[in-house]
């Protein structure tokens, strides 16, 4: 409440804010003191892959070649950066040229999940999420996607050397199949 004290004006602090300042001091410090940890945050990346291989993070366990990449991400964070900060992960970010799009969406991802884990074991605070939501990285310009235009298939089947590649060109050309959907088919 603002009172006039001659040619200024002093404010009145209300007895129950103070309080509630007080208690909002000690439940900060309070939880500085829970989530400050007893060795540093990169002792607990074992911890933390054991927990994406087994499922203990949001119940999906997660594949080998995504363990993998998060590992190698959260590693070279860790190598250069001691503490996991938003602002750090925006420097680390910054350092990854913008079109490489993939690499700074795997290591904001990584750094993402490693601190979901970290969160959950009461070594970071939850705001840390919030921190680090608006450096998701964005595309900025479109993916690449080669396409053959209807008028140059039949030159593109007259280059196929085999039988083989023939069948492989058609195959995708009428399906839609990924390449990787089309590696992975088995004849049964």
């Amino acid at each position: 409440v603002s009172k006039p004290y001659g040619k200024k004006t002093t404010w009145l602090i209300n007895p129950q804010a103070l309080e509630l300042f007080h208690l909002a001091e000690y439940v900060n410090k309070d939880r500085k003191e829970k989530t400050k940890p007893s060795k540093p945050w990169q002792d607990y990346q074992d911890a933390w892959i054991t927990a994406m291989s087994k499922g203990i993070l949001g119940g999906k366990v997660y594949s080998k070649r995504t363990i993998d990449d998060y590992a190698h991400y959260v590693g070279v964070y860790a190598a250069k950066h001691k503490a996991l900060t938003a602002e750090k992960l925006q420097i680390e970010l910054m350092t990854v040229p913008a079109s490489m799009f993939a690499k700074r969406e795997k290591l904001y991802k990584a750094i993402l999940c490693f601190s979901k884990f970290l969160i959950h074991s009461d070594l970071l605070p939850k705001a840390f999420i919030e921190e680090i939501k608006p450096l998701y990285p964005k595309r900025h310009l479109p993916p690449k996607r080669p396409t053959v235009k209807e008028v140059h298939i039949p030159a593109l089947l007259k280059v196929c050397e085999t039988t083989q590649e023939r069948l492989i060109v058609i195959l995708l050309m009428n399906t839609g199949l990924r390449a990787s959907e089309a590696c992975s088919l088995r004849w049964g």
